[in-house]
């Protein structure tokens, strides 16, 4: 039999990895979303598309 236990445990710290910079890129995406939403408010309504 196979000790599976090290390619396991390398898996598990690699899927932490990937959930750890997920996590980071989904703080980055809401700051960006921030800031787009920010700009927007500074925009003229005049400048804005109307929406029908």
């Amino acid at each position: 039999m196979t000790n599976c236990e090290p390619a396991r445990q390398h898996l598990l710290s690699r899927h932490t990895q990937m959930d750890l910079r997920i996590a980071h890129l989904r703080r980055y995406g809401d700051g960006v979303v921030r800031q787009v939403n920010a700009l927007l408010n500074e925009v003229p309504e005049a400048l804005k598309p109307t929406a029908k």
